[in-house]
């Protein structure tokens, strides 16, 4: 399972939520997650994973289209969905 969603809407407050304890890092300022974070859960035999947010983080727009790529190959190619 993959969260997606807009910079700062809460993906990984929800993700601590779910698990109980602090598994991703929260921030007031958007854009702190750079890369797909993956949790692991049930031994391994599944993950939750955590994704940079799109739309209002002030990072350039090349670092944007870097993310941007990033999740697509995962959703196109990851054998984990």
């Amino acid at each position: 399972m993959i969260f997606l969603g807009r910079s700062n809407s809460g993906k990984s407050s929800l993700l601590n939520s779910i698990f109980g304890e602090k598994v991703s890092n929260v921030s007031r300022k958007p854009g702190k997650t750079k890369n797909l974070v993956y949790h692991e859960i049930h031994k391994g035999k599944a993950y939750v994973v955590d994704s940079p947010g799109y739309g209002w983080s002030t990072i350039n727009v090349s670092v944007k289209e870097k993310w941007l790529k990033m999740i697509k190959t995962y959703l196109e190619e990851s054998q984990r969905l």
